[in-house]
């Protein structure tokens, strides 16, 4: 132009795929046009070069304080932010409510917590990861991690992870369920105490969560539930309403479907040491022996802070 050299850099921010050749075509010109402008970058060029940067103004949005069009831009960007934030809250509600069940607000708040805590603790691990490692390594983009991984290294690392999570199962696994022993039962402010018995033969378990499910007779639980409750479970037509699960359950007659609650806690007591059953659904049956509980072989107790008697 006029006898001079311009160069407009349309590119976004100041990293270059070839570097030396960029800085060439900058000694060549006369002034460059920047679309990304920083006073700060631009020292880092050498002098001959930086005094030649100018910003290319027509790119950028230009307003002036008070314009009302920024107060509506304003004003919907926060509204899309807070739906976008809401509606994320509550997917996360419901994946910890369809996973875990309806709890009490105190411990559904818990496990929420538990729940974003993973999160951001993978979060962390991931961007440390993307610092350390190569910068192609692997795409976080939008909150989602991609590996370029051959098929078989996802085997090798599938069998992996399976391993070491067994590994860890077993090493924290406090007790299992065996023998005779006394159970109580918490729910709804209240507790029933019944005889326990582990029947080896059982390893019931919801079917949506794996949680392990032990079975009694429901006449032996009614002053736990309410009436309307009550009447739900024996109900012929049963549904999911107060948090009913139902759970198959293959006897010598036949499969049928049993209906299982979540209890606020479950307590075992063998040997005069008191344990507390890990996520645990309680099914009602008629086939359940009177006022006995029948644990499985896949029930997990953790040892409780307190003596049975404590708790009588």
């Amino acid at each position: 132009i006029d006898g001079r050299t311009v160069v407009f850099d349309l590119m976004d921010g100041y990293f270059y795929n070839d570097p030396a050749a960029v800085l060439a075509l900058f000694h060549r010109a006369d002034v460059v046009f920047k679309r990304s402008f920083s006073e700060e970058k631009n020292r880092q060029f050498p002098g001959d070069i930086s005094a030649k940067l100018r910003p290319l103004g027509l790119n950028y949005y230009v307003t002036c304080p008070g314009s009302p069009l920024d107060a509506e831009r304003s004003a919907k960007s926060r509204l899309e932010q807070w739906a976008l934030s809401l509606s994320r809250l509550a997917v996360s509600a419901a994946m910890v409510l369809i996973c875990f069940g309806k709890r009490r607000a105190g411990e559904f708040f818990r496990l929420l917590a538990i729940f974003y805590l993973c999160g951001f603790v993978f979060s962390g691990f991931m961007l440390l990861l993307g610092i350390l490692a190569q910068p192609n390594a692997f795409l976080l983009k939008n909150g989602v991690v991609y590996f370029e991984f051959s098929a078989m290294e996802i085997v090798v690392a599938a069998c992996a992870a399976f391993l070491l999570t067994e590994i860890l199962r077993r090493l924290f696994r406090h007790k299992e369920a065996e023998g005779a022993c006394m159970a109580k039962i918490y729910y709804n402010g209240k507790a029933a105490v019944l005889k326990g018995f582990t029947d080896t033969g059982n390893s019931l378990a919801e079917p949506l969560s794996g949680a392990p499910v032990a079975v009694c007779r429901l006449d032996s639980m009614k002053k736990l539930f309410p009436q309307e409750m009550l009447s739900e479970l024996e109900s012929e037509n049963l549904s999911t309403r107060f948090g009913i699960r139902l759970v198959p359950c293959s006897t010598v007659s036949g499969s049928v479907l049993i209906p299982a609650i979540r209890p606020q806690k479950v307590e075992i007591e063998q040997g005069g040491t008191l344990f507390e059953a890990e996520n645990i659904m309680l099914g009602f049956s008629s086939f359940a022996p009177a006022d006995t509980l029948l644990l499985g072989k896949n029930i997990i107790l953790k040892q409780a802070n307190k003596s049975f008697t404590e708790v009588r």
